[in-house]
C-alpha cells in the first residue's frame, strides 16, 4: 500500500544495522539495573562490540578478557598451571 503511514515490518531474518545494535547497547547500558553492575555491562559491550566488529566470541576470549595472565618476573607460567 503505497503512502501508507504505518511502516513496513521487517522480515523475522532481517539483520540490524551496526548503529542499531551499537543504539540498543546503549540504551541497555544506561538502564539503572545495568548500570548499577559495571562488570557484566563491561562483559556485554565487549561481547557485542567484537561480534559486530566480525571476531568469534568464544570461551577462551571471554575468559582472557575477565581473568588476564598476570605473570611475575620469577615464573613466565601464571600460578594457576603450577
Amino acid at each position: 500500500m503505497a503512502g501508507s503511514a504505518f511502516p513496513i515490518m521487517p522480515t523475522v531474518d532481517a539483520i540490524p544495522m551496526r548503529h542499531e545494535v551499537e543504539r540498543q547497547l546503549e540504551r541497555i547500558l544506561a538502564d539503572m539495573v545495568v548500570a548499577s553492575h559495571p562488570q557484566p555491562a563491561k562483559l556485554l559491550a565487549f561481547i557485542v562490540h567484537r561480534a559486530l566488529d566480525g571476531h568469534d566470541v568464544t570461551e577462551q576470549v571471554i575468559r582472557e578478557m575477565s581473568f588476564p595472565i598476570r605473570r611475575t618476573r620469577s615464573s613466565p607460567t601464571s600460578r594457576a598451571s603450577r
